[in-house]
């Protein structure tokens, strides 16, 4: 049987030789399966028989190989997992690939040992020489292909092993630089340590990153961050940062403007050596850029000054106030820079609307009324009620007010303490303002408050200072009872609520005839005599606890009691008819250039007189007075 399919071989041979000479043209346009066979002689079928030997042999390699380079994988693999914890993400992925390869490797094996099988089956003697050549073609071709495909799958399997054994064997040296970073530019972030692989994100210029190593990769340096990704060594786009970065303001885009949470100094220099001055809790400063010290510490700058960027000491915060008022004079410019046109000067005084913040020549401006920058140093900005225009915001308004209606006397700027009542009438100096955490402005008379409103009180030309209180009196009930009556207006007009009546109960008497010890005789008689100041002081502290003996003071020190609102009782004689001539008691009420003002007992009415006569009276019955 061999030495026949041997004779039938060769003379296919030979015809099939002949056939080719003779269309040698055709040969060169086209190819058949017949001239594929033609080429191919007896010793082609021993040759076949060897090649399909030899698939098998290199087929067995390749799948001997794959199953050597899968199990040192494993081993690698699990010598990765327990050497670098954060390289599991990246383990579970080259497992997955490797399982994918796998499968792929035994369906080309599988296709192989297919095509060996159908090889190895026995040919049917009784068919012609064409049919076996026919057969012989089709299974050449056949394992010619599987050869192919399996050389295909070899080569892909062995660089996708390569590439996984790349990835797992890479070596990381954990000796960074620094483990955390501010980027200064975008940078991208790659899944594997190669320019070719997926950028996972694009990281932000701001953004922190952390380092947990370097890898490198060929003639590449990259960044292993903590969240498995990669990144070029580039320290020119990274900001060393301090380890307790946390705690800080970082990046000056955060902010352009913070609020003192506690008090802390601005520096001329970065080392924080010189100081300039205090900001106090609650203060506003504006943030013109950043500066890091060598060990990533930040810190905040105001223009060429330094400060805080700590988090216990300053917080962030938008435009506190809509309304403000200028402390000082300062230059407003067309642009947010100092170079810019200069438009005018502000002055002291001027209300200005706040419409948002600018960053300029390492300055931070403000956009102000009229569309004009001034910059940002809010030292010199008085926050100011949205209704400001409701009130004299302004001390330099109201040098002297005229009290429209009745109002109050605080001891306290959130006015929670009562201290006088100011009539309808009275003429007021001030002698400052104050302004409430919402910029609500309060007049002040000496260290006591009162409202600013337009609709209390309004300013004033007068040279008069006038404390219009009620007057009261004495007749017919107390006709030698002048001094209790004028120290009951003077309690009246501090605001406590007292009769003439009580007073004169409240005072003390005296069997004796020194009135320093209290009231000789009665009263209610016209044979009373009189009590003196150090007597009549009780009576008033049963109700003001700062009540005084001013004996021997000054017209100035009246004065400035009237300035600050207090009326004072002064003992005078001389003055009057035959009831008052020898000794009397008025309530000295104000002041102008000349005259003294005064609520008189005996007539229930105010009354004036000269500085001078005032003077000589108080003379003659020993500048005796009585305040609080």
């Amino acid at each position: 049987m061999k030495k026949l399919g041997t004779v039938l071989l060769s003379a296919a041979f030979l015809l099939q030789m002949h056939t080719l000479n003779a269309s040698a043209d055709q040969v060169k346009q086209q190819t058949s399966p017949v001239q594929s066979v033609a080429k191919t002689n007896a010793d082609d079928a021993t040759n076949t028989e060897k090649a399909i030997n030899n698939s098998k042999t290199e087929s067995s390699t390749v799948s001997e190989s794959v199953q050597k380079n899968d199990v040192q994988d494993s081993q690698k693999e699990n010598t990765a997992k327990n050497n670098i914890k954060t390289d599991q993400e990246v383990n579970k992925t080259d497992t997955t690939e490797e399982n994918t390869t796998s499968q792929k490797e035994n369906a080309v094996e599988s296709n192989h040992d297919a095509g060996v099988k159908n090889d190895t089956t026995p040919t049917n003697n009784s068919m012609n020489s064409k049919q076996i050549i026919a057969n012989k073609n089709d299974e050449v071709s056949k394992t010619s292909s599987n050869i192919n495909l399996s050389k295909a799958a070899e080569n892909k399997a062995t660089n996708n092993t390569v590439n996984n054994n790349s990835r797992k064997t890479l070596n990381i040296d954990k000796n960074v630089p620094f483990k955390h970073a501010l980027l200064k530019n975008k940078v991208q972030e790659y899944k594997n340590s190669s320019l070719s692989s997926v950028v996972v994100k694009i990281g932000q210029i701001g953004d922190v990153i952390s380092l947990q190593g370097i890898v490198v990769d060929g003639t590449r340096k990259y960044y292993l961050l903590t969240n498995n990704t990669y990144i070029l060594v580039d320290n020119s786009v990274l900001q060393k940062l301090n380890n307790n970065y946390t705690h800080y303001y970082v990046h000056a885009n955060y902010t352009h403007l913070i609020k003192a949470k506690k008090g802390f100094v601005l520096y001329s220099d970065a080392n924080t050596k010189k100081g300039v001055r205090t900001v106090h809790k609650g203060e506003y400063v504006a943030v013109s850029g950043i500066y890091y010290t060598a060990s990533g510490m930040p810190k905040l700058r105001f223009g060429d000054l330094y400060f805080t960027a700590n988090r216990s000491f300053v917080e962030t915060s938008k435009l506190p106030f809509k309304k403000s008022l200028l402390k000082s004079s300062q230059n407003e410019y067309q642009k947010a820079s100092s170079n810019s046109i200069l438009r005018k000067k502000g002055k002291k005084g001027d209300v200005l609307s706040l419409k948002g913040l600018y960053l300029g020549d390492n300055n931070v401006y403000i956009k102000v009324t009229y569309n004009y920058y001034i910059v940002a140093d809010f030292n010199n900005l008085q926050r100011l009620t949205t209704n400001y225009q409701r009130y004299y915001v302004h001390k330099n308004y109201t040098g002297k007010i005229k009290v429209k209606k009745g109002l109050i006397l605080y001891s306290d700027l959130k006015t929670k303490h009562q201290i006088d009542v100011i009539r309808k009438g009275s003429f007021i100096k001030i002698t400052g303002m104050q302004y409430t955490s919402t910029g609500i402005p309060k007049l002040m008379m000496g260290n006591y408050y009162l409202t600013a409103s337009r609709a209390y009180v309004e300013t004033s030309t007068s040279s008069k200072i006038f404390l219009n209180i009620k007057t009261i009196c004495q007749n017919p009930e107390f006709p030698t009872g002048c001094e209790a009556i004028a120290t009951t207006m003077m309690l009246q007009g501090a605001g406590v609520n007292i009769s003439k009546q009580q007073v004169v109960n409240e005072m003390p008497r005296t069997n004796t005839h020194d009135g320093n010890l209290g009231f000789i005789g009665n009263p209610r008689s016209q044979t009373g005599w009189w009590i003196y100041p150090p007597a009549m002081l009780k009576v008033v502290k049963n109700h003001l606890s700062s009540g005084a003996n001013l004996t021997n003071c000054s017209f100035n020190d009246i004065k400035k009691k009237i300035n600050i609102g207090h009326t004072v009782v002064v003992w005078i004689s001389g003055y009057g008819g035959p009831m008052t001539k020898i000794n009397h008691a008025i309530t000295i009420t104000g002041y102008d250039n000349s005259r003294a003002y005064f609520n008189d007992p005996w007539t229930g009415k105010q009354l004036s007189m000269t500085i001078k006569q005032l003077h000589n009276y108080r003379k003659a019955d020993a500048y005796r007075a009585l305040g609080y």
